[in-house]
């Protein structure tokens, strides 16, 4: 979940919580608005923690992370979840639209190399990684991301890491979650997706 404030995340862990969700962490942060997540009760949950990034932000963002076992799962499997919201400045400044480049594919790195770390890993949330992003070599290059960077964005040389998009058949009519036509509320982006 993301851009909770502290009202809307309180009436959803009171409605969901209805339903069978709860929250891996006991309180919300202090930010003015920030991620969070829900599990299914059915589940058992270890190690939850809300980490800021090791490269910082410009815009409160952090990392969550929790381990989940039992239920669906069955006995003896566990799956790491990370969940996260990461920069989405986009200013036509080239400074500032390079720096939050910068710090986007440097959050979305350490989301990778931490999890490397775990047997089963998913990441569920918010990249902002725009497609020329993943496509440019010089973006690895430039930030020293190397073969971690390869891995994750040629699927063909890491064929277990899924975009869950591409893999449902990456359905035009459900491809941007922001979309000027029809979100019309803040006005002069008219022509953006």
């Amino acid at each position: 979940l993301q851009e909770l404030v502290p009202e809307s995340w309180k009436l959803m862990q009171e409605s969901l919580g209805r339903l069978g969700y709860s929250s891996p962490l006991s309180d919300a942060p202090s930010e003015a608005y920030f991620t969070g997540a829900l599990v299914s009760k059915s589940l058992r949950v270890a190690g939850a923690e809300r980490r800021p990034f090791a490269c910082g932000s410009r815009m409160a963002r952090d990392l969550i992370n929790f381990e989940v076992s039992g239920g669906p799962l069955g006995d003896g499997r566990s799956v790491r979840v990370f969940t996260a919201h990461l920069e989405s400045c986009v200013d036509k400044s080239p400074l500032v639209g390079e720096r939050s480049q910068d710090l986007r594919l440097k959050q979305f790195m350490q989301i990778a190399n931490e999890m490397k770390g775990a047997t089963h890993a998913l990441f569920a949330g918010d990249t902002n990684l725009r497609a020329e992003e993943t496509a440019a070599p010089k973006a690895a290059k430039a930030l020293d991301l190397g073969s971690t960077f390869e891995a994750c964005f040629r699927p063909k040389k890491c064929p277990v890491v899924v975009d869950a998009f591409e893999a449902s058949g990456a359905p035009p009519h459900a491809k941007f979650t922001w979309d000027c036509e029809l979100n019309d509320n803040l006005g002069g982006f008219d022509t953006f997706k």
